[in-house]
């Protein structure tokens, strides 16, 4: 009886860390600390990556993919190459388009 009461004991403990893990829109904001230097630490050390190339970002709740696609064909037109990545994942990318480099 002992032994069940014990790993009830650690699955609620590990169910706890877990929840401190994964609910972050739960917690109270006024005391979390939201900071992007580490991700500019993290670029910096990477040299930089995203000065490499030009970028369009598109923010928003909604219209997102219809604006990209817009500009994508819009780009596309003009004769440049270009591609189009959506956040939390990759969306289609069409045939035809490629990653947009600085010569072009």
């Amino acid at each position: 009886m002992e032994d069940m009461e014990s790993r009830d004991s650690d699955l609620a403990q590990i169910l706890t860390k877990y929840d401190r893990l994964v609910d972050w829109e739960r917690r109270d904001r006024s005391v979390m600390k939201v900071d992007i230097a580490p991700l500019r630490d993290l670029l910096r050390h990477l040299n930089n990556p995203q000065k490499k190339f030009r970028t369009i970002h598109i923010a928003g709740t909604k219209g997102k993919g219809s604006v990209g696609a817009l500009i994508e064909a819009g780009l596309h037109g003009a004769g440049l190459a270009c591609g189009r990545f959506s956040s939390p994942h990759v969306e289609r990318i069409p045939n035809g388009s490629h990653s947009a480099s600085r010569d072009q």
